[in-house]
């Protein structure tokens, strides 16, 4: 990290706008600067601007805040800090402000504002004060705290480093050096090895779970499950034999209920046959009125429309008189509004050269009178701004005299307290030592009540080491005895029959099937006789229905003929009837035709048979008659072959079932006696008594084998738990053991850290005793110091009350004069003003008497404007009045041209209307004689809707269909019921038959849910044993990786990183070291700095003036710590890493505590150093720094407490 550019705004005694270019010539050139200038004259807040700008807070100050802000100079409402910096990421520019309300001094202190930029793109990365710190954090590597050790040493935190504990020192070698790769690993080894520990108990609790069953109940388990197994065989059969009757009744019934319900059906559609016949005849009648409905209901409108006519064509008469006598009234009242028009133009014309020499008259008498009410209201302005001017005269008087009197008053103050004017500054300083006073107070009452919990935690510690040492020798013995007992099982199951319990177990599932087969064999012996029994009366009922299907083939063939002559019939007759109607068409059209008009068929203008009589077709009704009968007929053969072919489908497919079923019961019988003969070869002599004694054998050597195994495996089982009871055992004893030495080396630790901090708090109040007597302000020892801020802040508040308020009397003063001097000068120009204005106020008014006796003469006193909008009103309303007569002479004319047009159409349309009517009543009345109807009523009496027509003749077609469909069913069922009859299956009632099914349906379920239970439970214990012995091999393998794992984190594990991340440090510690001791020599040969053993990151001095005496840093004086910790810095500077590298070193103060041959020395390490490329800025007041280094920027105090800078870079 590199410094580039630095601007800043009233910080401190530095007020004003400052910049300093790090980048200049100059401090290319030689690399190292100085920063000069006296005590107190500002030099540090350059390095707390850098601070500031970066981390929005100094070495000196830790919080800056809306509530408090304490580097912000005085007598100044805003305040900024800019830095600009390169590191390995770029190059970045950090911008810190604030500001008071409205900038101005009294103001209160408004939110601070902090934002990041890259400086190449100007974008802004980040603008929230705290999204701001980590990113300056992330891009720099460095956060507050290790940026004020390594890069800049600020005043008083020089040896800051060098104090530093070994937690605080790691974490900055760690971004110095890039080590961050040893405090991941050292985290991931014990998460790690946490997570392994957690695992292995995980497996254990669930090898506890697990719960296996008794050999001896496993035998009997099986011995019933045998037992089960015969017991449902013979229910099944059993059972099966009822369904077969029960099924059989019910089929009976079935068919029964069912013969009796298809007669009463067929018997019913008959009935409604019959009943609705003259429906039927209805239905005939209507489609023929529907034929003609159209005709009629043309000839009624037609009647309307002539009425319609009659009545429209009388009305339109009446209308067109009224309107000729309308007509010559408005003709008079356009003649009459014409005049009164002309009257209008001529009074108008003769008024409008008088208005226009009025209204110019009366523009030149209003502009006259506006000017003088202007000049009035300015007059009178200017009299009571003359009154003002004179009473602000009076009181600007009196108020010199009492600022005057104040100041006097304000000068006397401050100098009788001028001993306050540097305290100001020095506040925050002395607040700092305040701060850390009270912190050491409460790190050493921490420290000590800390020292004696570890006292507490080391008896504690020492009991349990005990404790742990007795566990493990009873876990000792334990094994001891398990071991021993394992010996004695095994000789024991060495000298039992040398027979497994897998073949033993494989011999009892032999006998369990042989006895199986026995009862298999008596089963499908039976099963034989029932197929041999059915496939007889399937063969029966084949032969009868094949009869049946013969027959009714024939009957069909019959029938068919018959239909297709019938239908021959009706085609003829159709025919017939077709031609007569063309007949009757050709005579109506024959009809329209007329003399010397062309033919629509032909274009003939000669009719020779259009004198001709019609001819009648007398036949034509008995050809209808008889086609409908013929229909009738046709229909009725239809339904006899429709039932005729059911019956055909539904014997069909009884002799299709018929074959499937005898062929299923050959295949069946087949299967049966090919298994029956397998069987019987495979059965053996033994009787099932022989095999059940068998059975029981077995079982007995199964109990004896399985209870040894059972036993041996419970003693692994206690001996792999005492194993891993023992091996915890020894590493909880392990650990303990080093928690109890790691406690007495924290006991030690506290007791140093208490000494220490107690000659620290010492240190400070001395300091801030003294500071605070150049206030007049007394401390005792071992007072609380809490009151001290509060009387600290009200003095610096004084003093700046004190002078704010001489400067406000000054300013007060000096705007007071110039304000007397300004009402003078007013004064006497607003009264020479005031008699311009009543001169010229006299002559306007005589210009306005004159104007106004000339337009009296012209034009009297009438408005002009008033009097030619009455006269231009009167005008429009007459011609207003013309054109409205005018346009209803227009309208009445219109309407009677109209109306006469209308009345012409109307008889026109009459007499067409008359006509068509004549036509359609001569042939309407023509068309009801032939299809039989008397008279329109009749015709109109015989119309049906067509839905309800349709849904009248769909209901016939219905219930044909249906009469045909009953008729074939009831056929089929009665034959089905004759063939169940004969099979007679069972005597029995079928209640009784119900109740043996249940009772045998119940038995079945009882078995099988046993049955079912009991293999679900080997089947469960068969699991559960491989489980049990695959978790054992699991918990195995794990044990042996959080062996692996106890190892790794003894070594380097820990949960914060620090036990491997120390470590690691200290190979860096030792090389930062290596560098610091080159450093060092060159400057004083007395001390080597060494690392401490036992505390890789802690620093002891080798004396070699004292014999090579070793002694801990913290005895070092000021100036020996200020050399050690330079060497350190310059240490630090002198490694990089990929993360960070420190191009860049502020070194605040420390220099004086040298004497001239070490301050020598330190000046010519430093120049060594900045060949390296480094830029080195120096603070110090010491003359010879100013000697030995040309670049410097300079601070000069000022008279009034301000400073300003000079030098290289400055601007």
């Amino acid at each position: 990290m590199k410094i580039l550019h630095l601007r800043f705004r009233n910080l401190n005694s530095l007020v004003g706008s400052w910049a300093v270019d790090f980048t200049t010539p100059d401090f290319r050139a030689g690399n190292i600067f100085a920063i000069t200038g006296p005590t107190g004259s500002g030099k540090s807040t350059i390095l707390d601007a850098i601070c500031l700008a970066l981390y929005g807070k100094t070495p000196r100050l830790e919080s800056i805040s809306k509530s408090t802000n304490e580097i912000m100079s005085r007598r100044t409402g805003e305040c900024f800090s800019e830095v600009t910096f390169s590191t390995a990421k770029g190059v970045f520019r950090c911008h810190w402000a604030q500001h008071r309300a409205r900038r101005q001094p009294a103001g209160d202190l408004q939110p601070p504002k902090h934002e990041i930029v890259a400086e190449e793109t100007g974008r802004i990365l980040e603008s929230k004060l705290r999204n701001v710190l980590k990113k300056v954090t992330e891009v720099t590597g460095m956060d507050f705290d290790r940026f004020t050790r390594s890069v800049l040493l600020a005043q008083g935190n020089f040896n800051k480093f060098l104090e530093a504990t070994s937690d605080e020192k790691a974490p900055i070698l760690e971004q110095i050096t890039g080590t961050t790769i040893y405090s991941e690993i050292s985290q991931h080894s014990h998460h790690r090895w946490k997570e392994e520990k957690e695992k292995l108990n995980r497996l254990k609790q669930t090898r506890d779970t697990f719960t296996l069953i008794p050999e001896e109940e496993l035998s009997q388990l099986y011995r019933t499950i045998a037992d089960h197994d015969t017991d449902l065989t013979k229910t099944r059969q059993l059972l099966k034999q009822v369904h077969t009757k029960l099924d059989w009744l019910k089929n009976i019934a079935h068919l029964e209920e069912q013969i009796t319900q298809l007669k009463a059906e067929l018997s019913d559609v008959e009935t409604r046959w019959k009943k609705e016949k003259p429906s039927h005849q209805r239905i005939n009648k209507a489609e023929k009125a529907r034929l003609l409905h159209d005709t009629c209901r043309m000839i009624h409108q037609l009647r309307k429309n002539i009425e319609k006519n009659s009545n429209e064509l009388e009305r339109s008469r009446k209308e067109a008189g009224n309107i000729t006598v309308e007509m010559e009234q408005a003709r008079q009242e356009v003649n009459k509004s014409a005049s009164n028009y002309s009257r209008q133009v001529q009074e108008k014309n003769a008024s409008e050269t008088g208005a226009k020499e009025a209204r110019r008259l009366d523009l030149l008498i209003n502009t006259g009178q506006q000017e003088l009410a202007r000049l009035q209201k300015t007059v009178n302005e200017e009299k009571l701004n003359i009154e003002h001017l004179e009473e602000k005269k009076l009181a600007i008087r009196k108020k010199q005299r009492e600022l005057e009197k104040e100041l006097d008053e304000q000068t006397k103050t401050i100098e009788n307290n001028r001993y306050l004017a540097d305290l100001a500054e020095k506040t925050a300083i002395i607040r700092q030592k305040i701060s850390n006073h009270d912190k050491k107070r409460v790190e050493e009452t921490l420290l000590t009540q800390k020292h004696k919990n570890i006292e507490l935690e080391i008896t504690e510690k020492k009991k349990t080491v005990r404790e742990w040492e007795k566990k493990r020798e009873t876990a000792r013995n334990r094994l001891q005895q398990l071991f021993k007992e394992k010996e004695h099982i095994s000789e024991q199951f060495a000298r039992s029959p040398a027979t497994s319990l897998h073949f033993l177990y494989e011999e009892a599932d032999t006998l369990k099937k042989s006895l199986e087969t026995l009862l298999l064999i008596d089963e499908l012996e039976e099963k034989k006789v029932t197929v041999q029994r059915h496939l007889t009366d399937c063969d029966k009922g084949r032969r009868t229905l094949d009869g049946e299907y013969t027959q009714l083939t024939d009957r069909i063939e019959r029938t068919r003929s018959e239909r297709t002559e019938k239908r021959d019939t009706i085609t003829k007759l159709e025919e017939l009837v077709l031609l007569h109607n063309k007949i009757e068409q050709f005579e109506a059209e024959r009809a329209k035709l007329k003399k010397n008009s062309p033919c629509p068929l032909c274009g003939s203008q000669h009719h020779p048979f259009l004198a001709t009589e019609h001819i009648t077709t007398p036949a034509k009704d008995n050809y209808r008659q008889e086609l409908l009968q013929e229909q009738e007929n046709l229909e009725e053969i239809s339904g006899r072959l429709t039932r005729l072919q059911t019956d055909l489908g539904v014997i069909a497919e009884q002799r299709k079932q018929l074959e499937k079923e005898r062929k299923l019961l050959i295949d069946n019988l087949d299967k049966i006696k090919a298994e029956l003969s397998m069987l019987k070869r495979k059965a053996v002599n033994s009787t099932c008594t022989d095999l059940r004694n068998r059975q029981k054998n077995i079982a007995e050597k199964i109990k004896k084998t399985a209870g040894l195994q059972k036993r041996i495996e419970e003693i692994n089982d206690h001996i792999s738990t005492v194993k891993d009871d023992l091996s915890a055992g020894e590493k909880h004893l392990q650990q303990r053991s080093y928690e109890l030495e790691k406690s007495r080396d924290e006991k030690k630790r506290l007791a140093m850290e208490i000494e220490t901090a107690v000659n620290e708090r010492k240190k400070l109040f001395s300091a801030i005793t003294s500071e605070c007597r150049r206030y007049k302000i007394a401390l005792a020892d071992g007072d609380n110091l809490s009151y001290l801020n509060v009387k600290l802040r009200d003095l610096a508040g004084l003093w700046t009350k004190w002078h704010g308020k001489m400067d406000e009397l000054k300013s007060s003063m000096q705007a007071t004069d110039a304000e007397r001097d300004k009402v003078v000068y007013s004064l006497a120009h607003a009264e020479a003003e005031l008699e311009k204005k009543l001169l010229h106020n006299q002559e306007i008014k005589k210009k306005i008497e004159l104007l106004n006796e000339e337009r009296i003469h012209i034009y009297g006193r009438k408005d002009p404007d008033r009097e030619e909008q009455r006269l231009k009103q009167l005008l429009d309303e007459a011609e207003k009045t013309r054109k409205k007569h005018q346009k209803i002479l227009d309208q009445l004319e219109k309407q009677s041209i109209t109306l006469s047009e209308r009345i012409e159409i109307l008889k026109i349309n009459r007499k067409n209307i008359l006509q068509e009517l004549d036509k359609l009543q001569t042939r309407f009345q023509l068309d009801l004689a032939e299809k039989g109807f008397r008279s329109e009523e009749d015709l109109e009496a015989s119309l049906i809707p067509k839905d309800i027509l349709a849904t009248m003749t769909a209901e016939r077609d219905s219930l044909i269909r249906r009469r045909v469909e009953l008729s074939a069913l009831v056929e089929d069922c009665a034959n089905r019921f004759a063939r169940e009859q004969q099979q007679k299956l069972t005597l029995k009632p079928e209640r009784e038959l119900q109740l043996q099914a249940a009772g045998l349906e119940k038995k079945i379920n009882e078995l099988q849910e046993s049955l079912g239970a009991l293999k679900n439970r080997i089947t469960q214990q068969e699991h559960i044993k491989k489980q049990f012995a695959g978790q054992q091999e699991i918990i195995r393998q794990q044990e042996k990786e959080c062996h692996y794992w106890d190892q790794l984190h003894h070594l380097i594990g820990s949960a914060d990183g620090k036990k491997f991340r120390n470590f690691a440090q200290g190979l860096t510690f030792e090389q930062m070291v290596y560098h610091a001791n080159t450093i060092l020599m060159k400057m004083n040969d007395r001390y080597l700095l060494v690392r401490d053993r036992t505390k890789p990151l802690e620093l002891n001095v080798i004396d070699n003036y004292q014999a090579g005496e070793l002694r801990p840093t913290r005895n070092l004086s000021g100036g020996e710590s200020f050399l050690v910790s330079l060497a350190l810095a310059f240490g630090l500077a002198s490694m990089a890493s990929k993360n960070i590298q420190v191009d860049s070193l502020f070194l605040d103060e420390g220099f004086g505590t040298l004497d001239e041959e070490s301050l020598e020395t330190a000046l010519a390490s430093l120049g060594r150093l900045q060949q390296d490329g480094k830029t080195i800025g120096i603070i110090s007041h010491v003359p010879a720094i100013r000697e030995r280094i040309p670049v410097q920027i300079r601070i000069e105090p000022g008279y009034d407490g301000t400073s300003k800078i000079t030098g290289a870079g400055v601007s």
